[in-house]
């Protein structure tokens, strides 16, 4: 066996052929709906096969892993932060329940580690990007396995001709001394074992905790899923217990945006679960509006307790198809408006509301953190909205998802999300940033391929997201789908005629996934860079000026394009080798 240093470890690619087989295997798999050429197992010597592989690449399900073995890594991390470290197990025969033991080494005179997790990364169905948001659906897109499911445990079924990834979390107690601390992996089968030895080395620098962290996350949670997902009755005990360490995990993510609808299906059907309203409108017999917040309240109380309390975004007085629902006291029943922006009907339904939603606001105590939100609306409708609500209610933020920076509008937004594809002038975001404004970007199925957040994506393509927000002067990243999951998302993550995994980050249960934990690994990488770079200005000498130089150059290199022809996992490795430098200096 080598020593491998964990940030050299190479990219490597599988091609493979589609083929329609989608049965479920053991453990509640999918098939392989690839076909490879299986002799490639009769290579492997027989029995239990162990090593050390990068979180940065995934590895083929049906294929062994052509890696070098690696039975010791080292890893670094800053007091408080959890590092990732993979473990490929593979084997040509029948091994049967291998189990994995972390603990620390008896050398080590003092603990560094405060929590160890073992997840075992199980498959789920993908396909491909294609054309993005067009591809053409399950029947024209092929298939293929994705490795993004983290399971809790450490014990996993490795059958015949077959690789298995365990994914290993170690978290730095926050107090630790800087140094070498030692750990091994014991694996063990009925009739094989293998140990594999790893180093943390903890530097001198000091991660602040998720609810410290700078970053603005805006991933849209989507609670009317998890009602039908576990099949419980929507605000029930029940459901509220089941979103909790849903938001609780999103909360530890640096989340700092609440979800909230002001009324039904704000975005059509376009999820397979649509968003109802959290606010009821009732119209009276002499045609006046009264308001029923009391779900809107529970709501944003509740995600504030499971510790996402920055900022609440209400969407949307500009739903899909411009429909609005409203209960009629008259008829005893529920109706539906068609108004336009701008226009009289319009006005007439938004402008008490708006006035009554402040009063309540304030009350509440959320006035200053509430804004109504909208996404991908046109130029002229905003125009519209804004002009309504800075003539009743000014002081509502306005926040929107859309390309209108460096518009006549610009200014009357306080936060502003701009595709990932639009290129706009860095001075510009740098200006809104500087002066307070949440200026985030976003990908989703109509943005370039990578870097995406897709179940096919390559894992680093996430942790890519948190460099290009630092590159660009962006305070963070929004992603429309944290939790909006397809009829069956731990087997299936294909969607309609989106690329799969598209609409969640995350599995029910709060159960992680790959990507979720390489986009806060980005995160916490955006977070060191800013840490860094104030120590580096307040640093005269000529090593400090020359890191300050290295690590600028090294970001105004970063441009979503050169992963047309440059895999981001090279770049972060790159990108972390350096952070490691400056943090050691």
């Amino acid at each position: 066996m080598r020593y491998l240093n964990s940030l050299g470890l190479i990219l490597i690619i599988i091609s493979s052929i589609s083929c329609s087989s989608n049965d479920k295997i053991k453990n509640g798999e999918p098939r392989d709906p690839d076909i490879y050429d299986m002799t490639v197992w009769d290579k492997v010597d027989e029995g239990l096969h162990a090593s050390f592989a990068s979180t940065n690449q995934a590895y083929k399900r049906s294929i062994p892993p052509t890696i070098d073995l690696y039975d010791t890594i080292r890893l670094n991390a800053w007091k408080g932060e959890e590092v990732h470290t993979k473990i490929l197990l593979w084997s040509n025969k029948d091994i049967g329940e291998v189990e994995i033991k972390t603990m620390v080494d008896p050398l080590t005179p003092a603990p560094g580690i405060s929590n160890v997790n073992h997840r075992l990364v199980k498959y789920v169905l993908s396909d491909e990007f294609i054309k993005g948001c067009g591809s053409g659906g399950k029947d024209t897109v092929p298939s293929h396995l994705s490795p993004d499911i983290l399971e809790n445990g450490n014990k996993v079924t490795l059958n015949k001709n077959e690789t298995r990834p365990v994914w290993l979390s170690l978290e730095t107690a926050s107090d630790c001394e800087p140094g070498i601390y030692n750990y091994k992996s014991e694996i063990k089968s009925a009739s094989d074992s293998a140990t594999l030895f790893f180093e943390i080395e903890v530097v001198d620098k000091q991660l602040p905790p998720p609810s410290e962290w700078s970053f603005h996350l805006d991933l849209w949670q989507n609670p009317f899923a998890v009602s039908r997902y576990h099949n419980v009755q929507l605000w029930s005990q029940e459901h509220w217990d089941l979103m909790k360490p849903l938001l609780e995990k999103l909360a530890s993510a640096g989340q700092k945006c609440i979800t909230t609808t002001l009324n039904d299906k704000p975005w059509g059907g376009q999820t397979f679960d649509p968003f109802g309203s959290m606010i009821t409108w009732i119209k009276d017999d002499s045609g006046n509006w009264f308001y029923d917040y009391s779900i809107f309240d529970q709501y944003v109380s509740f995600a504030m307790g499971c510790g996402i309390t920055k900022q609440i975004n209400c969407y949307s007085m500009v739903p899909w198809n411009n429909r609005f629902i409203y209960y009629n006291e008259n008829t005893t029943g529920y109706k539906e408006i068609i108004a336009v922006p701008g226009s009289e009907e319009y006005n007439k339904l938004w402008t008490p509301f708006l006035i009554d939603f402040r009063e309540h606001l304030r009350d509440m105590g959320w006035l200053h953190i509430t804004t109504i939100a909208m996404d991908e609306r046109k130029e002229e409708d905003m125009r519209k909205i804004i002009k309504l609500i800075k003539s009743n209610v000014p002081e509502l933020k306005i926040s929107l998802a859309g390309n209108m920076l460096q518009s006549e509008i610009d200014n009357d937004l306080y936060d502003l999300s701009i595709a990932i594809g639009l290129d706009p002038v860095r001075e510009s975001v740098t200006e809104r940033v500087a002066s307070g404004k949440p200026t985030t970007f976003y990908t989703c199925c109509a943005q370039p391929e990578h870097p995406n957040n897709f179940t096919f994506s390559p894992p680093a393509d996430n942790t890519y997201i948190g460099w290009f927000a630092a590159a660009s002067g962006y305070s963070g990243f929004l992603r429309w789908a944290y939790n909006s999951w397809v009829e069956d998302p731990f087997y299936d993550s294909r969607f309609r005629t989106w690329p799969s995994g598209d609409t969640y980050l995350i599995y029910p249960g709060a159960v992680s996934s790959v990507r979720f934990e390489k986009l806060i690994e980005g995160i916490k990488d955006y977070e060191k860079i800013k840490i860094l770079k104030q120590d580096l200005a307040g640093d005269p000498s000529l090593t400090a000026a020359n890191y300050e130089t290295l690590l600028n150059n090294f970001l105004a290199s970063i441009h979503y394009s050169q992963l047309n022809e440059r895999p981001s996992s090279e770049i972060i490795l790159e990108g972390q080798s350096l952070l490691y430098k400056i943090a050691k200096r």
